[in-house]
């Protein structure tokens, strides 16, 4: 079995593109080392990580993101 290689950052793009495309309320990700404050700023778009994510949705209905 070939071992999985890892994802480029060209591939994150994609789910990037569509959030701002869509006007999502967030982007949930990984990825901190790209989707910095910065980067969500200057996007206009709400990036969590997922254990952000997670612990937004315990503290119960809030609205969106």
């Amino acid at each position: 079995m070939a071992k999985a290689k890892p994802r480029p950052f060209l591939d994150t793009n994609v789910f990037f593109a569509a959030a701002i495309k869509s006007h999502a309320d967030c982007l949930v990700s990984g990825n901190t080392r790209h989707f910095t404050a910065q980067v969500a700023t200057c996007a206009g778009i709400r990036i969590l990580t997922p254990s952000a994510y997670l612990a937004m949705l315990s503290a119960g209905p809030s609205g969106p993101c």
